[in-house]
Parts: structure tokens; sequence; C-alpha cells
């Protein structure tokens, strides 16, 4: 796998939108987000390949005209090789919801509880087990299991 490449630029507020337009075609995602306490706003392109520097170049020079303003200065980084799933799925506690103990891989109990545990690690058919809906589900059995034998 190739690592990405980010390319990033700030710029005035009222320009944002047009800038990460303009990278949108040459860039796999782009995302425009305000600095705080700043007039600027942080515009930036994620790609696998490294783009066309001067398809690039000509595409924040024709937005900055059309804006009015300076081209703004513009950064392009490989982006470290990094297991970002596997680093969120580390940011998640162990979760208890009544006798329910819900769990990813990296926290397992070190020993038996006397909760029913469940081993759930976040990705795209599940989550962490955070939503509200989980606990809400979780909460209904346990008080279910104590008029109704499943």
């Amino acid at each position: 796998m190739t690592q990405p490449w980010q390319i990033s630029m700030e710029v005035p507020a009222a320009h944002a939108f047009d800038f990460g337009e303009a990278l949108e075609s040459l860039v796999d995602s782009c995302s425009t987000f305000e600095i705080e306490n700043s007039d600027q706003w942080a515009v930036t392109g994620i790609c696998q390949h490294f783009p066309d520097h001067a398809t690039l170049i000509r595409a924040i020079k024709d937005a900055a005209r059309a804006a009015g303003i300076d081209a703004p200065d513009v950064e392009i980084n490989q982006l470290p090789s990094i297991d970002w799933l596997a680093r969120n799925r580390e940011s998640f506690p162990s979760l208890h919801y009544g006798r329910f103990l819900i769990h990813g891989s990296h926290a397992r109990p070190a020993r038996p509880t006397h909760a029913l545990t469940m081993e759930v690690d976040a990705g795209r058919a599940f989550g962490s087990g955070t939503h509200g809906t989980t606990e809400g589900c979780l909460r209904s059995l346990e008080l279910l299991s104590r008029s109704t034998r499943p």
C-alpha cells in the first residue's frame, strides 16, 4: 500500500469552499475547517498518488484569481503509514451496561467477570458500542430477562 499525500493551505474564510472545489477533482478526499480565532480556514486534500504538480498549482492560482486574492502557500507532504483503524479502536474504553460488558480485542478482561462479556471491535459493520441504541437494547434485554426466560 502506498503512503498517502496531503495537500494543505490556509485561505480566507470567505473563499475556503472555492479552494476546496478547486482541489476536489485532483484528490481523493477534501475537507475545509475553520481555524479557531482566525479569519482563515484550512483546506486539505488527501490522495493516494502524488498529484500532477503543475495541474495542482494551476488550479490553486485559478481559484485565487477568481477570488481576487493572492494564491496561498501550499504544503505537500507524504503522510506516515499508520493503521488508523487500529489506532481508533484502541481509543474505545470498555463499557458496562447493567450486567453487560462490551470491550474491544485491545481491552479483554484479564480474568472472568460476573458480567456477560461481548467483544466488539469497531468497524464498518458495527461501531464501538457507544451509541445510545446499543445501551438501550442491552438494558432492555437485562430488564426482560428478569421477567421472561429467553
